[in-house]
This record gives structure tokens, C-alpha cells and sequence, in this order.
């Protein structure tokens, strides 16, 4: 585990069926990371029981390692679930604090053709943040309803990018410049540090651009995440609006302003110079986006 973050950042998603009834994938590119949790690795067809913390309680899982029969599927990578049965307490917990959610995807499901998925309309912002801990097999499980999205649109309006991405995620308040940090923003921030820390390890500290672990003489980790669509006015800090520079680089890119490609993974600066991305393990481009 990572000395740089009590809770490490694997995942973020929004709420569906799937996960109001029996669970969710871990992404691929965050395996690592919950191999390195003192529980440890799970090879192919694994199970075990794991702990997740959700709101203060501590409720009953499983993570898996889904089975691929590798005879017809050489080297296909591992697929980690945690899993909870419908009637599970796990499931009952997050259909009561989703119950608004839950209430409309089973309306929409029983009136829906078989096999058809069902997704929330796009006035739902529910969503929820899966986290490792530094215990062994324990996550926590934070839950974001349409009220913390509201607050906290209220509040970045009165917030440059340059602030929201220099503060900490601490609960702090800066009586100079005038911001008062309200409860939303700090677990939006604290939710922005993790992923940032997870990325991090991702990259084993070095900056996506150039490919340099700039510290690395001086035995120190020196970089940063930086948003590619400002926060401030996307509200979006999924690990694919999330980019991982150096300090200077960063700088340069709040200079410049460049935009981002997604078809090419390159910063385009209005100058005509562009640059593409060196280190890339979670980018996806747009042409895979699209599919």
C-alpha cells in the first residue's frame, strides 16, 4: 500500500441496477493496487470475503477473480468483482440511501423488453466511490447523492481551477482569500487526492507527457494531477479527465491553456506546438470511447 493516502482510490462510478443488487467490477489498470492491500492476490477463480465500510458500518462481500477458461482464452487478464447477493444487508443498505434510484430502475425494468439494460436518466448524479484500506480485505464504499453535486456546484462557482487543484483535501478554511470550504467539496476533494495518489502509483511517479521521474535522484515523488477539462467547470474527476505531470509541465499547461485530443492523446497549444502523451495505462481514446 501506498504511504501517501490512508484510503486508495479504485474506483468511481454511477449508480445502476447492477450495483444496487449484486455488485461491480474493479477496473483493470487498479488490479496492482488491490494486490498490494495486505490480503494480497487473488489467481484465476479465486473467491474470498472481504469487509466494506459504508457510512460507519461494516457490511459482508466477496471479491472475485472471475474464472476465464484459459484453454479458449490464453492470457486473458483478471477480472475482479465484489459480489453481494440482492438480498444481502450490503444491497439493502445502498438501495435505502439510493431509494429514489432504486424505486425507478425496478419501475422501468418491469416495463422493459427482456434483457433490455436499464440506465438512470441524466438528472440522477448518484454515484459511489470504492476505496482500499490499509487493512487486510477491508474497502470503504462512499456514497454521493444529488444533494452533495448541488452544494458543491453552488460553491466551485466562487473558485478558480488554479485553488481547487493547489489545496489539499483537509478541511481547511482561508480566511484571506475568502473561501470557506463547505463538507461536499472537502469529500469531492479528498475523492480527487486519492485518485490522484492512485494514478500516481500508476505511473510510478513519473509524468505521462515526458515519461521523466523528475525526483527520482533526490529520492522524493514530485508529481501532480492535473484535470484535462478544468474541475471547476466539468465537476468531472473520473481517472479519464485526470492526467498525471510534472511540476513544470503542469505549470506550462495552466499557462498555456492547450487543449486536450482524446482521438490523438495530445496537447495541442495555440501556439501549433503539439505534444502526445509518452505513458498512457488508463487514457482511452476517443475512437474506443465511441465503441
Amino acid at each position: 500500500m501506498s504511504n501517501h493516502t490512508v484510503n486508495t482510490f479504485l474506483l468511481k462510478r454511477p449508480v445502476d441496477w447492477s450495483l444496487l443488487t449484486n455488485g461491480f467490477h474493479i477496473p483493470t489498470e487498479f488490479h496492482e493496487l488491490v494486490y498490494a492491500m495486505p490480503g494480497g492476490r487473488l489467481n484465476h477463480g479465486d473467491k474470498r470475503g472481504v469487509k466494506i465500510l459504508i457510512d460507519g458500518e461494516t457490511f459482508d462481500a466477496r471479491i472475485n477473480n472471475i474464472a476465464f477458461d484459459q484453454t479458449h482464452y490464453p492470457g486473458h487478464p483478471d477480472l475482479l468483482q465484489i459480489r453481494y447477493s440482492q438480498g444481502s444487508p450490503i444491497a439493502r443498505k445502498l438501495q435505502s440511501i439510493f431509494a429514489e434510484e432504486f424505486q425507478y430502475l425496478q419501475a422501468a425494468r418491469a416495463n422493459a423488453a427482456p434483457r433490455t439494460q436499464v440506465q438512470l436518466p441524466e438528472v440522477f448524479q448518484s454515484e459511489v466511490v470504492f476505496y482500499a484500506t490499509m487493512f487486510a480485505d477491508t474497502f470503504v464504499l462512499e456514497c454521493y447523492a444529488n444533494t452533495d453535486h448541488q452544494a458543491l456546484s453552488e460553491q466551485l462557482s466562487t473558485i478558480s481551477e488554479e485553488v481547487f487543484e493547489s489545496t489539499t483535501f483537509v478541511p481547511i478554511e482561508d480566511k484571506t482569500a475568502g473561501y470557506t470550504f463547505s463538507s461536499s467539496l472537502r469529500k469531492v476533494r479528498k475523492l480527487d487526492r486519492s485518485i490522484g495518489d492512485s494514478l500516481k502509483q500508476l505511473y510510478d511517479y513519473r509524468c505521462q507527457m515526458t515519461g521523466e521521474k523528475i525526483g527520482e535522484p533526490y529520492a522524493v515523488e514530485v508529481v501532480e494531477a492535473h484535470h484535462i477539462r478544468p474541475f471547476t467547470e466539468s465537476m468531472n474527476n473520473d481517472t479519464s479527465n485526470i492526467i498525471i505531470l510534472s511540476p513544470t509541465y503542469h505549470r506550462i499547461v495552466h499557462a498555456a491553456k492547450p487543449t486536450f485530443n482524446y482521438r490523438t492523446l495530445t496537447f495541442d497549444f495555440p501556439n501549433g506546438l503539439s505534444e502526445k502523451v509518452k505513458l498512457n495505462k488508463h487514457l482511452l481514446q476517443a475512437s474506443v470511447l465511441a465503441k
